[in-house]
């Protein structure tokens, strides 16, 4: 995973070359990987150090100039080498300080919303154009402070969430992914948006004549609209968090009940594999991990706040040419206030306290 860091200079001094910094002492980091990661993907055998990638930075100290150099190592496999395939290139990580620092926080919080989307990368090492990547996103609660943090990976593997949400032990609210079930010590919390959606498609899909299909679909959004009607409900009244617990336990609850009960006698009248069987089942199967939002006021209905901030990569950046676009594209509005040392930290707005950063 590569790391891109500008430096935010308004002006480049003029007359510096290389060859000024060849009297310098030099720092050199190094970022290797560990045995476990030293493992190719598609062959499961050891990989090699085929070359490094050196990026050079100056550290000015009191009294000193010295040149820092990160040194990050690139691996590939042999065997892949060997059977002349597609073989996949793999850089040690570079420390992004920032990112990490809004890492640790998120992990603490007591609510976290997750989404991901594909992206395509044409000039990505060790893939193909054609092959898809995803970016997935992290964020807080409605009721804490806002940050997004982005992660790149090159696939949809389950591995990626349990490793970034290691050490959270909150509530998790997801779209029903059954990649999110790998994270461990978390209380995952569906989303009534994304059910409601199977029943909106489904009579989208229906013909005109479907007179019945359509009918239940129909009362199936009557019961999504009441739950989010009286969410609205809700905020209007600027209840707190404990005063939203107690009104759901008295006017939302009893509209699961109904729903529920409503799913489990049209699941036996529908087929399963028909659009209208689809979405039932998706309730059915989802049905505790939706209903978790009730365990909690400051748990949301739907994970809408998750799906609005993957947007970005959805609508108009769904293509990138490398790995740095995405960096580039990522937010569309930069925050240079946000920090002053470097511009791939990307936010919503200068008005505005959320953090969005880009791994």
């Amino acid at each position: 995973m590569r790391y891109k860091l500008k430096l935010l200079n308004e002006e480049r001094k003029k007359g510096l070359n290389k060859k000024s910094f060849e009297d310098l002492s030099v720092e050199r980091i190094e970022y290797t990987l560990t045995e476990e990661e030293k493992i190719c993907p598609i062959f499961n055998k050891h990989l090699h150090q085929m070359s490094k990638e050196i990026r050079k930075e100056l550290k000015v100290i009191p009294a000193q100039v010295v040149v820092v150099e990160h040194v990050k190592n690139i691996y590939a496999c042999r065997n892949c080498e060997k059977e002349n395939i597609t073989t996949p290139i793999i850089t040690a990580k570079m420390p992004n300080p920032v990112y990490n620092r809004m890492h640790g926080y998120l992990l603490k919080e007591p609510i976290l919303h997750a989404d991901e989307t594909t992206m395509q990368v044409l000039n990505e090492e060790g893939k193909k154009p054609t092959s898809k990547s995803y970016m997935w996103l992290y964020t807080t609660g409605m009721y804490s402070n806002p940050i997004f943090l982005y992660e790149y990976q090159p696939s949809r593997a389950k591995k990626h969430p349990k490793k970034f949400l290691k050490g959270f032990n909150g509530f998790l609210q997801t779209d029903g992914y059954r990649g999110y079930n790998a994270v461990e010590d978390v209380t995952l919390v569906g989303c009534f948006a994304h059910a409601r959606r199977g029943f909106t498609d489904t009579l989208k899909a229906l013909p005109k004549d479907a007179t019945t299909s359509k009918t239940n679909a129909e009362k199936e959004l009557e019961f999504c609209d009441k739950l989010f009607k009286l969410e609205r409900e809700y905020k209007k009244e600027k209840l707190t968090p404990e005063e939203i617990y107690k009104k759901r336990l008295e006017k939302t609850k009893p509209v699961l009940q109904d729903f529920l009960l409503w799913l489990k006698t049209k699941e036996k009248q529908v087929l399963p594999k028909s659009n209208l069987g689809k979405s039932i089942n998706y309730c059915l199967n989802q049905w505790d991990k939706l209903t978790a939002f009730m365990l909690d006021g400051k748990i949301e209905i739907s994970n809408n706040r998750a799906e609005r901030a993957i947007k970005p990569f959805v609508i108009g950046h769904s293509r990138a040419s490398t790995t740095a676009d995405i960096y580039a594209h990522a937010i569309p509005r930069i925050d240079k206030d946000a920090f002053n040392v470097f511009s791939n930290i990307l936010s919503s707005g200068t008005q505005s306290k959320e953090m969005r950063v880009v791994k």
